[in-house]
């Protein structure tokens, strides 16, 4: 590899008091990841309000990476602050993936097609719901060119996107496309 190697599975400390920690054991710090998710959820910052059912959209975004894509999946941790600065998940079984998001997808369709008849859900959440549903149908357009056999989730906190925190995810998802059989 290019000369930083990170060796898979192991804690590896860095400068700048970032440790990389790669998810390992079942829940581990998959709190922190949901937490950052939902504070990143709108192009980098929170909705600004509740949103009826976000929930089910968490699960549909996360739940694949941090159960069956759980190997290749990391965190970086703020050793100062003791906090998680940023995470990585990447997914080298599309069609794992694809089984999975498309039943996810339809129970979470059908509970907030159910809260959207019965009257409960709020204007701002029928919005997101609605922008998430244009999304989906934009992705889907654009498989007419040939499935990806890997991609990547990744999120950093505002404050550490162009330093350590980037770097050393951008090295461990390298490597794990690597392990995967993936062209560098």
């Amino acid at each position: 590899s290019r000369g930083n190697s990170l060796a898979l599975g192991s804690r590896c400390n860095g400068r700048m008091g970032l440790t990389l920690v790669p998810l390992c054991s079942a829940g581990e710090y998959d709190h922190e990841v949901r937490r950052l998710f939902t504070a990143t959820v709108m192009m980098g910052v929170p909705a600004g309000h509740d949103i009826v059912c976000f929930g089910w959209y968490e699960h549909v975004c996360l739940d694949w990476y941090l159960s069956t894509g759980r190997r290749h999946a990391a965190v970086v941790v703020d050793d100062a602050e003791d906090a998680v600065v940023g995470y990585a998940l990447m997914c080298a079984d599309e069609r794992s993936f694809n089984r999975w998001t498309s039943r996810a997808i339809g129970r979470t369709a059908a509970v907030v097609v159910w809260k959207l008849v019965t009257g409960r859900l709020d204007r701002r959440s029928i919005a997101f719901w609605w922008q998430r549903t244009r999304d989906a149908v934009e992705l889907r357009r654009g498989h007419a060119q040939p499935p990806a056999r890997a991609h990547v989730h990744m999120n950093v906190r505002a404050g550490n996107r162009s330093g350590g925190a980037s770097l050393r995810l951008l090295a461990f998802l390298d490597e794990c496309a690597v392990a995967a059989g993936e062209p560098r």
